[in-house]
């Protein structure tokens, strides 16, 4: 019985971490986007003021 709340804890820990990680790696993408569109409006209004 304690190693099956043992168990159960760990599993619940694991699902926590791999959570937290899917999360950090979303953050990493949408901030690469936003900067990818940052410089794409930047380069364009270079390209408007030419």
């Amino acid at each position: 019985m304690v190693d099956e709340k043992r168990e159960a804890e760990e599993e619940a820990h694991r699902r926590r971490q791999e959570e937290a990680e899917a999360d950090r790696d979303s953050a990493k993408a949408a901030h690469g986007i936003a900067d990818e569109a940052d410089k794409r409006a930047e380069e364009s209004g270079r390209q408007a003021g030419e």
